[in-house]
């Protein structure tokens, strides 16, 4: 049976200088707890959309709250090794073009050869990019969702692990998904709930 364990929250913001990402802002029991305990599926009631309805509610106005808005994305990019390091599931929000520059180029630098930057139109548009810290092989991202809310942009992810007992390749990587989505008025403060799914051996 698949679970799913809700692990942390990250956020991210834009500058005028470029792109950078914030610190944790919320962790989850589950984190402390061992593999055995993970793999039992304990704690799987906790959706992180549960997460970021808690957030959502904290953030409310006593006067009154605008309904959140779901949000398409399509696919920029995803794979398992990418240039951008960090040490831990992270959250990158870019709206504006130089700051794409920035953040695909140094996505691209252990790339041979480089693949060129994807035409985003920031007039309109927007790209998220989670990018996992050091991680086994088979291990992947996903995100699943994209919700406004008030002032702020919740991205539900998915890291997707292979269950005990699959073979996979003994090698470090960097997964990340890339995605971009309709812009909205301002730059949002970008929040992460990501969550553990164990998957089947191929």
């Amino acid at each position: 049976m698949t679970s799913t364990i809700p692990c942390y929250l990250s956020t991210t913001s834009a500058s005028a200088s470029g792109w950078h990402r914030e610190g944790i802002v919320w962790t989850w029991p589950t984190r402390a707890r061992s593999r055995e305990k993970l793999d039992s599926g304990l704690g799987r009631h906790q959706l992180a959309w549960g997460a970021i309805a808690a957030l959502m509610t904290l953030g409310c106005s006593t006067g009154h709250c605008a309904a959140p808005v779901d949000l398409a994305h399509r696919t920029i990019a995803v794979g398992n090794h990418s240039g951008v390091e960090v040490k831990q599931p992270s959250l990158f929000y870019i709206d504006e073009p130089g700051a794409w520059v920035s953040l695909w180029k140094q996505h691209q630098s252990i790339r041979q050869p480089q693949q060129p930057i994807r035409t985003v139109d920031f007039e309109s548009h927007a790209v998220v990019m989670v990018v996992l810290g050091p991680s086994g092989g088979g291990t992947s991202v996903e995100i699943n969702g994209v919700r406004l809310e008030e002032s702020r942009l919740l991205v539900s992810a998915s890291r997707l692990i292979p269950a005990v007992g699959c073979k996979v390749i003994a090698v470090v990587t960097r997964p990340y998904h890339i995605v971009e989505i309709h812009r909205e008025t301002g730059s949002p403060r970008s929040e992460l709930a990501i969550t553990d799914r164990r998957i089947a051996c191929e």
